[in-house]
Parts: C-alpha cells; sequence; structure tokens
C-alpha cells in the first residue's frame, strides 16, 4: 500500500466458518449460508475521535475478493445511529466459478464501536449470502481521511498483496501488468464504463497535451481540438484557443467567449486576404465573390465589386444589379427581351430600358393608369385600376383608419361583414401606441378636419387589434396638447390586454363617462342580427345595460314578458304621434286611452260600428259593444245593465231576463228559475232533461234519448283526473237520499263502481256494487257486489217472487251444464225457505242429471243423481240418517249406528 494510507487491522469472527485452501492455492474463508462479522480497529482505536470512536460517522467503500460459485446476493450490514442495521447489496454471483472482486460505496454514513453487534464481539460490520459463500480478503476504505483496513486470508500479518499482472502477460506483447508504486498499468485492452482522463500521451498519431495544453492535434499542430476553448482548427500557425480565430490561415471553428461561438475560413491577419466568417452577429464575405450553379449550370454570381446577378442562366439573368462603374445602382429585372430596369442616375423606372413608366422624387409619379392585367370596366366587372384622373376601381378594399367622402354612392348594395359600433366619437392613431404593463402612457391621435378635441376629459376609450391576435385594451384619457396636425392624450389603464402595443391607423372608439352610451349593429354576433341600444355604468366592457333592441330579440328576459324570440322591437317606452296597425299583441301592464278617445276593433265608422268591438266612455261612465251587421248585439248600457241578443237578454241587479221575439222566456231572480214555455231544458236542440212537479206520479227529472238506430239516454259517471286509473279506484257513484226530519242526506242507498286492476289500453276490470240501509239504521250495508268473473254476491238470502220459480243456467252450448251449489266453510248447514206447497221440483228434462261431487257421468245418463265417493261418518245423531258413498257402494247409516250397503260397488 502506498505509505501515506493508515493501514488498520481486521478481525473476522465467522461461526460456520473455516480456513481452507482451494484448487487456486488460495487461501480463504467458506460460509454455508452464514454470516462474517468483522471488528475494524485495534483496542487503542477506541478514543475519541479516533477510527473506532462510536461518535465518529464514517463515509466507506467496501471491496471484497470473492468466489463466483452459484447466483445469490452477497449483502452488507452495518449500523449508522448504533440502534438499528442497514443492508446494501454488495454483488450477486452469476456463477462463473472464478475469482472475482468488486468494490462498492457505501450509501450512508457507518459508525464503529457501537454495542449493535455486542453478541458478535463487538463487531462492526456482516457480511452475509443465503448460499456458499468463499472470502480471500475485505478491504475497507476511507478516502477522505486516507486510511484503509484489510482482512485477507493469504497471511497471519494481514498483509494483502494482490496479483501484479495476468498468467499471460509479456512486456509489451500481452496480458496485463499493475505497478503499485509508480501508479503505471499496461493492458491489452480498455473497456472504460465511466471517464478516461489523460493530460499526455500519444493515440493512432494524435498527441496529447504535447503541442497545446488541453489539446489533441495531428500533422504537426496543422489539426487540432482543443477541449478547453473548445475549438476545432485546420490550417497554418492557428492557435487552437479562441484567439485562432483572428490569426494563422485555414479554419477555425469554437467558443469565443462566453455565449460567442464563432468561425472563419480564410486569412484574416493578411491585408487583401480573402475570407469568410461569423463572428457571433454577423457573417462576413471578404475579398471574395460568390458563385452558384445548378448542377453544371452557373445560376449566380456577386463579384466581390458588389456586382450581381441570379437567374436561369448567364444568358438569362432574372435579376442583376451594378455596384461600380457607369451603371452603378442600377437594378434590371426580367431575362433577355423584355425586362425593367432601375435606372439610379435618372431615378426613374424603365419599361424595354426605354419607356418612361414611373418616377421618384418623393412620391411615385404615374404617367397614365395602374390596372390588373383581368380589369374590365363596370360594376360587375373583374381586376383593378387606378386612374390618372384620381378615379379608383376596386373590388374589396381592407381600410384599418377612416374613411372621409364628400359623396358616398352605393350603385347596388353596401355590404359590411361583422359588427359596428356607433360611439359618441372615434378617431385613429397616428403614431403606434405602446402600452407599457404598468403606469399611464401616451396616445396621438390624428387631426380631424374639423377643430376641437375628439375626445373629453374623464372619457373611457377603446381600442383593438383584429389583424393579429385580436386583443384590445380600455382606458381612460386627459388631454394634453393639440398641434401639428395631432392630438395627444395621457392615458390610463382601465382593462384589457397589456403590455401591448397598436400600430398607426387603427381606431380608438370614445364611449364617453359613465350613463352615456352607443349604437351597436350586428350580424355575426350571437342571435344576430339586430340593432341595439345600449349604455354604461364606467365599465363598457362589463357593466352594460341594454336600452334599445331592433331585430332578433332572443337572447333578452324581460321581467314582464320573460325570454323573448322572434323579431321586433323591444325597449322600456315609446311614444309615436301616428297610428299602430297590427295583428296582434300583448300589454302585460295597463293600456291607457284618453277620455276623448276608445278602443275600436270593428269595420264601420267609430262613430257608427257595422261589427265588431267598441270600448269608450260617455257621461263618465265605461261602455263597451259588441256590433253585428250594424245592430248593438252585446252592451253595457249607462244603467248598468248589460244587454246581449240585441236587447232580449238583460243581466243587472234584478237578475236575468230572456225574451224570445219580445217576450219572456226564462227568468233568474230571487225567487228562483223559471221558464215560460214547454219546462224543458233543451241541448242541442231536444228536450233532454224535463223538470215536473203536476203530480207524485210524473217524472221529477227525465232524461229522454234520441231517436233512430241507437234510442234511450244514457247517464255517465267519469272520473276526470287524468290519471291511470289503479286497482280500487272509484269510476262513478249514484246516491239516493231523502230528508230525515234533521237534515237531509244521501245516505239511503248508494250504487258505485270500483276498478279491481291497473286500467291500460287492453284492460278495464271493474266490479259494481250496491249498497242499502237496513230497517232501523242509518249505516250503509253492501247487499250485492257484481264482480269483474261475471260472478254475484249476496249480502242475504236469493228470494224469487215466483209461482213457478226457476233458476236456470243460460248456457246454448253442447257441452253438459253443471249447477253447483257450494256451502261457505263457516256455516253449519244449508237452510232453504219452505216451498207454498212443500214441494222442491227439479226439472231433469232434456238431458238433466243431478251430482253430488261428481265429476263426470256415464254415458248417455238422463235423469240420473250421482254421488262421488265420500268420507264415512263416524257418529250417528239422533232424528236423521246419513246416505253417503263409500268405495262405490252405496250405504246408509241410520241414528242407531247401523250401516246398510243399498247396492254394491
Amino acid at each position: 500500500m502506498p505509505e501515506a494510507v493508515n493501514v488498520q487491522a481486521v478481525e473476522i469472527t465467522f461461526p460456520d466458518a473455516h480456513l481452507i485452501l482451494n484448487r487456486s492455492n488460495k487461501k480463504c474463508i467458506l460460509l454455508e449460508e452464514g454470516d462474517a462479522y468483522l471488528r475494524v480497529g485495534t483496542e487503542e482505536d477506541y478514543t475519541d475521535g479516533n477510527w473506532r470512536d462510536p461518535a465518529v460517522a464514517h463515509t466507506l467503500r467496501v471491496r471484497i475478493e470473492y468466489l463466483d460459485v452459484g447466483t445469490e446476493i452477497i449483502t452488507l450490514g452495518y449500523t449508522n445511529n448504533g440502534t438499528t442495521e442497514t443492508v446494501q447489496t454488495l454483488v450477486t454471483k452469476t456463477n462463473t466459478g472464478k475469482w472475482l472482486r468488486v468494490g462498492v460505496a457505501i450509501t450512508s454514513t457507518v459508525l464503529f464501536g457501537t454495542s449493535f453487534y455486542a453478541d458478535q464481539d463487538y463487531a462492526d460490520l456482516r457480511i452475509s449470502s443465503d448460499g456458499t459463500l468463499a472470502l480471500s480478503f475485505v478491504l475497507i476504505k476511507e478516502p477522505a481521511l486516507s486510511v484503509e483496513a484489510l482482512w485477507s486470508a493469504a497471511a497471519d500479518s494481514m498483509a494483502y498483496q494482490p496479483d501484479p499482472d495476468s498468467d499471460n502477460y509479456v512486456p509489451g506483447v500481452s496480458g496485463y501488468y499493475l505497478d503499485r508504486v509508480t501508479g503505471n498499468a499496461e493492458f491489452n485492452d480498455i473497456l472504460a464504463r465511466g471517464t478516461l482522463y489523460a493530460t499526455a500521451g500519444e493515440i493512432a498519431h494524435w498527441n496529447i497535451g504535447t503541442v497545446d495544453a488541453y489539446t489533441i492535434s495531428s500533422d504537426s499542430g496543422k489539426v487540432k481540438i482543443n477541449a478547453q476553448a473548445p475549438s476545432l482548427s485546420l490550417g497554418e500557425s492557428i492557435a487552437s484557443d479562441w484567439t485562432g480565430f483572428a490569426t494563422g490561415k485555414g479554419i477555425w471553428l469554437g467558443k469565443y467567449a462566453a455565449a460567442n461561438w464563432r468561425f472563419r475560413v480564410g486569412d484574416p491577419t493578411t491585408a487583401g486576404a480573402a475570407l469568410f466568417s461569423f463572428d457571433n452577429t454577423d457573417i462576413l464575405l471578404k475579398n471574395a465573390g460568390l458563385e452558384v450553379y445548378n448542377g453544371a449550370t452557373q445560376t449566380g454570381n456577386i463579384a466581390k465589386s458588389g456586382n450581381a446577378w441570379f437567374g436561369q442562366s448567364s444568358a438569362n439573368k432574372t435579376i442583376q444589379w451594378w455596384a461600380t462603374g457607369a451603371t452603378a445602382g442600377d437594378v434590371r429585372l426580367g431575362g433577355s427581351g423584355t425586362f425593367w430596369l432601375w435606372d439610379d442616375s435618372a431615378g426613374k423606372v424603365l419599361m424595354d430600358g426605354t419607356n418612361h413608366e414611373l418616377s421618384s422624387g418623393g412620391a411615385i409619379t404615374v404617367y397614365g393608369s395602374l390596372k390588373s392585367d383581368d380589369y374590365v370596366s363596370g360594376i360587375t366587372g373583374s381586376g383593378w385600376k387606378i386612374g390618372g384622373n384620381a378615379n379608383a376601381v376596386f373590388r374589396n378594399i381592407t381600410v384599418r383608419g377612416s374613411i372621409t367622402a364628400a359623396v358616398f354612392v352605393a350603385d347596388l348594395v353596401t355590404a359590411r361583414a361583422g359588427s359596428n359600433v356607433t360611439a359618441r366619437s372615434a378617431g385613429k392613431l397616428n403614431a403606434t401606441m405602446t402600452v407599457p404593463a404598468s403606469g399611464t402612457w401616451v396616445m396621438t391621435i390624428e387631426d380631424p378636419p374639423s377643430t376641437g378635441y375628439l375626445f373629453a376629459n374623464a372619457d373611457i376609450c377603446n381600442v383593438k387589434e383584429t389583424q393579429g391576435a385580436n386583443t384590445e385594451v380600455w382606458f381612460s384619457v386627459v388631454r394634453i396638447a393639440q398641434s401639428g396636425g395631432n392630438q395627444t392624450y395621457t392615458c390610463t389603464y382601465l382593462s384589457g390586454t397589456r403590455p401591448n402595443s397598436f400600430e398607426t391607423g387603427c381606431a380608438v372608439a370614445d364611449f364617453g363617462v359613465s350613463g352615456q352610451g352607443w349604437i351597436y349593429e350586428t350580424a355575426d354576433a350571437t342571435n344576430a342580427p339586430y340593432i341595439s341600444i345600449r349604455t354604461h355604468a364606467g365599465s363598457p366592457w362589463s357593466t352594460v345595460t341594454e336600452r334599445v333592441r331592433l331585430g332578433n330579440l332572443t337572447g333578452i328576459t324581460d321581467a314582464s314578458f320573460g325570454a323573448l324570440s322572434g323579431y321586433g322591437l323591444w325597449t322600456d317606452n315609446i311614444y309615436l304621434t301616428g297610428k299602430i296597425n297590427a295583428t296582434g299583441g300583448n300589454i302585460a301592464g295597463v293600456l291607457n286611452v284618453g277620455t276623448g278617445g276608445g278602443i275600436f276593433q270593428a269595420t264601420g265608422t267609430f262613430a257608427s260600428p257595422t261589427t265588431g268591438l267598441k270600448i269608450y266612455q260617455s257621461g263618465g261612465i265605461g261602455l263597451i259593444e259588441m256590433w253585428g251587421a250594424g245592430v248593438k248585439q252585446v252592451y253595457f248600457n249607462t244603467s248598468g245593465q248589460f244587454v246581449a241578443a240585441a236587447g232580449d237578454v238583460i243581466i243587472d241587479s234584478a237578475g236575468i231576463v230572456g225574451k224570445l221575439a219580445g217576450v219572456t222566456q226564462f227568468l233568474f231572480d230571487s225567487t228562483g228559475i223559471h221558464t215560460y214555455d214547454n219546462g224543458l231544458l233543451e241541448i242541442n236542440g231536444q228536450a233532454k232533461i224535463a223538470w215536473n212537479s203536476t203530480s207524485i206520479d210524473t217524472l221529477t227529472m227525465r232524461f229522454t234519448g234520441a231517436s233512430g238506430a241507437t234510442r234511450g239516454s244514457t247517464l255517465g259517471l267519469f272520473t276526470a283526473d287524468g290519471a291511470t286509473m289503479a286497482s280500487g279506484d272509484m269510476l262513478g257513484m249514484v246516491r239516493f237520499g231523502g230528508y230525515d226530519g234533521v237534515v237531509e242526506t244521501s245516505k239511503g242507498a248508494h250504487i258505485y263502481a270500483l276498478t279491481t286492476q291497473i286500467w291500460s289500453a287492453t284492460q278495464h276490470a271493474a266490479k259494481l256494487v250496491f249498497q242499502t240501509t237496513p230497517n232501523s239504521s242509518t249505516t250503509l250495508t253492501t247487499a250485492l257486489t257484481l264482480d269483474q268473473d261475471q260472478s254475484a254476491t249476496f249480502a242475504g238470502g236469493v228470494y224469487i217472487a215466483n209461482t213457478t220459480p226457476q233458476l236456470i243456467l243460460n248456457d246454448t252450448t253442447a257441452s253438459a251444464k253443471n249447477l253447483q251449489i257450494a256451502v261457505d266453510a263457516n256455516l253449519a248447514k244449508l237452510q232453504e225457505w219452505a216451498l207454498a206447497n212443500n214441494q222442491l221440483v227439479l226439472d231433469l228434462s232434456s238431458n238433466r242429471n243431478i251430482g253430488i261431487g261428481v265429476a263426470a257421468w256415464g254415458t248417455s245418463a238422463v235423469g240420473v243423481i250421482g254421488i262421488a265417493n265420500g268420507t264415512a261418518p263416524s257418529t250417528s245423531p239422533a232424528s236423521m240418517g246419513q246416505l253417503y258413498v263409500e268405495s262405490g257402494a252405496l250405504k246408509y247409516r241410520g241414528s242407531s249406528g247401523t250401516v246398510t250397503t243399498l247396492g254394491v260397488a
């Protein structure tokens, strides 16, 4: 080891470890899934501030030599706080079977001399592997203190002697060699995954640092790469650093100064020598021309005299100019034959070299007209033309400033796209206006033809750029001066985008102060087209109130009319001195009509109507008249009466009188309702309901049906809540009642219908219920229910008041009929009323039978009594006998309990 390194001793304890001599005659320790604990330093190193002082944190590198057998991980354990262990991977074995070395920087600081590994003789480090681990040495370094600690299995002295060369080492031929004293090394090849550093040397005839410092050079310094500048130079006597830009003949490319990169080709030091360079600002071509070729054909030339040309070839030049000689300053455009020429000495543009077209003298003078090649005169023509008579013809014109005209004439239609604002005042910028990020600025406005300032102090103005980013700024102004064709104002920012700038010619609109307004006309905004009059409350960009709109009213929500739509006029007040002609309308408030006026919706005249409505006042009384065929049909008169049917119906405080041909037909007054003809209430021209009281036998109310195929009358009771009927809903009810001496009551009898399922387009199930009030009761009781399944339920018995009572099954089908008399399970017996002649006759003619529990009949059975098998009785009640069938045999059991078989099975 170098003498400057402080070498410390390392002791190792290795449970389950053995010192062995392997096949390579290398001493090592062998661990089988065990741990090797290492204690670094000696007892003397425990003093404060020394190697094993527990208060000293070490930054370490660890290097081991191990036998690469297996694929397990080798880890290193240590403590950086004396209480917990940190584990770091040293290497993952790859099973090469060779002795390998690995060096690792410890990611955290390490403490020595702690009690963390007290059970392992106060060790400091732990090396572990899950498999077989063979170690020949462990080297611990602290680079900052130049201290090394070594454990080696090679000798008891703990000396470390690594192999100095490879097995095949031949000096200058093969193998490798390391000189630990001088630091020299010899290798065949080097694979460097990091960085190689060298201050001198030679690689493939490239010299390192022998010509210039930090430089690789070749060809006796004629080719140099400088790492410090950095730069690249090729040529004679060229410095490789930044001074090479201005010295020597050749090429220099590199960093001249911070953020200053340059190149040059040529000789910068010899007067008159050719030079091409870039000095980080300008490109310089000095004492040399420039030739441009397209293949073998020359298409351009710039001579060092300044003369130049470009074109298809030297015989067909598209553009050329002269910088020297008699033609200096001239420019020629066009190929051979026809061309344009700027004659610099004459100050004019020539066509074909002779024709005088344009001249310059502070302005361009045109002799004749300027026009496009497709110009056709007339409003439907094409192209453009500017004539010598000051007339001009264009299709479209974009004007960023203002247009001033004595007369504006539109031959057909004047069209403007987008929106238009008519503000309190307006002007145009006569100089670029720069809006700073903060603070005020000065605005210059072109003086209008009339005198006076365009804007008043405190006016709020707006300028907008629509050609670029489409930005705008709102600001207030204060006058400064008016002179030299300009007006200047001090501007204070209010809203918009800043910093910003607006070019000369931009329009500036004046929106005045709070409460003032403008006219907004649009064809492209939301809900366009419309014309709007608006005011603002000091912020025209946000606090805007629309006062009037003409056009599309969609988007307006009125407090009285709600959301508006369609086209019309909307505002607060309208004053008209003429007439209003309309087909409809809506007045949400009060319509005031003067005392001398009225409302007239009729034909004829107001004084003499023919048909329609007339509302007016007379003698302080408001009157309404409805006319037809020149006759006042319905009206209110000055006596407070309502008169209809041309005077045949009169309504006043006394009642209602109806007449026919002057004869009273009905009268409603305080005494009742009176009719004076046939006493009928007619519906659709027929007497549908009649009231009579001539005698007790006469109908009190009569419903008369129509004549014809559909006769009879119908009384319909319908629900009308508009909802689907649910099960149990009431469909309708008829009530019968009378006076009980106290009050009139309807609890005598009810008939009503109930639904029995949810109704739909395919099902309308319902049942009908009859309720009566028994004697000596005031409670309604259900007497009969006609269910939806066509069955009837009686609350009492069924009484047939007929001398020959019959119960008939009215079924005309050919199948056998059954009459079933079922007994309620809660009843003990079926009791019949005795017949008058003590006889119960069952008519069994026409294929009729009597069955008790019978499901089927024998073939051709007529007039037969069938009894199905039953359960034999187990008791014998007194005063009766029991007839039954058991297992197909007819049996009888008397009251004594004796069972007699009347017929076998």
